[in-house]
C-alpha cells in the first residue's frame, strides 16, 4: 500500500507542467461592488476585458491593519506552488492614476476541515491551514510581484499523504492609498 502512495506522489510531481493551480476562486472577505468588483475578476490576467476594467475592490477598513484576504480552490489535490504572482490594480479611470495595493501580503495553504462543507461557505475559518509563509512586502507598482517559496521541501508522509479540496488563502495587509 505504501508503495502505490509513493508511485502516485512520484508521478504527480513528475507528470506537472508550470501553470497556473488556480482552478477557482472562493470567497473574499470583502467586495466593494458586487459583481464588478469581485473576487473572480482576479483570474483574469488583464486589466481590461471587452472594454471594461478587471479588478477585485474590497470594501476597506479605517482601521490599515485589518487584512482583507482572498481564498481560492487550486486545480489538484496535489500542487506544487513555487512562486505566486500579483499585480496591484492601477485606476486608469482615476486622476493622477493611483495605484491600490497591499503593503504586504502572506499566502496560507490548506484544505476544509468537513469533507461535507462546501467552499464557498463564507468565512476562512473552516479551512484547516498547513502552511503559511512569512510576510513579503509589496511594490507599490502597476506590474508584476513574484513571491518565490522555498524549492526544497520536506514531505512527511507519515502524517498525511492527501488532503482534499486543496486551498490557498493570500492576505492582504495593510491597504495604503
Amino acid at each position: 500500500r505504501e508503495h502505490r502512495a509513493y508511485a502516485f506522489l512520484a508521478r504527480c510531481c513528475l507528470s506537472t507542467t508550470a501553470g497556473d493551480c488556480i482552478s477557482e476562486a472562493i470567497i473574499a472577505s470583502s467586495t466593494d461592488n458586487y459583481p464588478e468588483e469581485s473576487i473572480c475578476n482576479t483570474l483574469e490576467p488583464r486589466d481590461r476585458v471587452a472594454r471594461t476594467a478587471s479588478y477585485w475592490s474590497s470594501k476597506g477598513q479605517k482601521n490599515p491593519a485589518v487584512p482583507e484576504t482572498l481564498t481560492y480552490r487550486l486545480i489538484a489535490d496535489l500542487c506544487v506552488v513555487t512562486e505566486i504572482k500579483i499585480r496591484p490594480f492601477q485606476a486608469y479611470f482615476q486622476f493622477g492614476y493611483p495605484i491600490y495595493s497591499a503593503k504586504s501580503v502572506r499566502f496560507r495553504m490548506g484544505h476544509i476541515k468537513d469533507a461535507d462543507e462546501s467552499c464557498q461557505d463564507s468565512g476562512t475559518d473552516r479551512f484547516a491551514w498547513t502552511y503559511t509563509s512569512q510576510e513579503f512586502e509589496m511594490a507599490q507598482v502597476s506590474s508584476n510581484s513574484w513571491f518565490p517559496f522555498a524549492l526544497i521541501y520536506l514531505i512527511d508522509l507519515s502524517l498525511s499523504l492527501l488532503q482534499s479540496d486543496p486551498v490557498i488563502l493570500p492576505a492582504f495587509i495593510a491597504y495604503t492609498e
